[in-house]
Parts: C-alpha cells; structure tokens; sequence
C-alpha cells in the first residue's frame, strides 16, 4: 500500500495542520489493532529521512507517527496513532454548533461540546 509520509508543523489539537510532504513510498502492514480510544499499527519501510505523520489513500486516514523501533529484518517499524481531526475535517468544518449557557453539553450521542471563556471543544465520541 502507498503511505505518504509529511513532516507535521502543528499542534496534535490544530484542525487545519500544516503539512510539508516528504515522499510517497511503498509500505507493508506489520500489525493492526484497534480499541476505543485508539486506533494504531505498525508498517515497515525502508529509510526515508525525517517524518512525523503519515496519511494513508486506502484507509483515507491520517496519522502521527508515535514511536518507531527495529524490526527483525533491518527495516522500521512505526507504530502510529489516528488523527482523528485532520481523518473528518470536512465534517468537522461543516458543523454548526451554538453554545448557550452550560459549560459541557452532549448535543447527540456523537457530539459533546465543552465550552471555557471564549474556546470551545468539540469531541467526536466513537461507539
């Protein structure tokens, strides 16, 4: 599978991140696992230079890049953690959301927003 890899120059809460690509390159899945609050896996490559993110076409997801170690065949092993603001910003950007009065209010079952002075917080809750 193609991975393309950035150098991300952003905060991990900045929706709009700034992203300087690096390379695309060919990559082999190791491992996948998933849970509620995280969805991470690791992927060989060779020696591509200096990354922290990676966007991935056929999961059409994107992700930072957490921790990477040595694998038995000489190769990195990059175990990466799901961006989930960069993955849906285009329904994140398309939301319309009024706060009035409470500080934290779950609007639905998939959005609670949490407000403080003049900031808020929108979480996406994943069943």
């Amino acid at each position: 599978m193609d991975v393309e890899l950035y150098k991300c120059k952003s905060p991990k809460n900045r929706l709009n991140k700034v992203l300087e690509k690096t390379v695309t390159v060919s990559a082999t899945l190791y491992e996948y696992t998933q849970n509620r609050n995280r969805l991470s896996f690791q992927f060989t490559v060779s020696d591509v230079g200096d990354f922290n993110y990676i966007y991935i076409p056929d999961f059409k997801r994107y992700y930072f890049v957490e921790s990477v170690s040595l694998a038995e065949n000489g190769m990195n092993v990059y175990e990466c953690e799901c961006d989930y603001l960069m993955t849906y910003k285009a329904i994140i950007s398309g939301l319309s959301i009024k706060c009035r009065g409470s500080t934290k209010k779950r609007i639905n079952n998939n959005v609670t927003i949490d407000r403080t002075e003049s900031n808020v917080l929108i979480t996406l809750h994943r069943g």
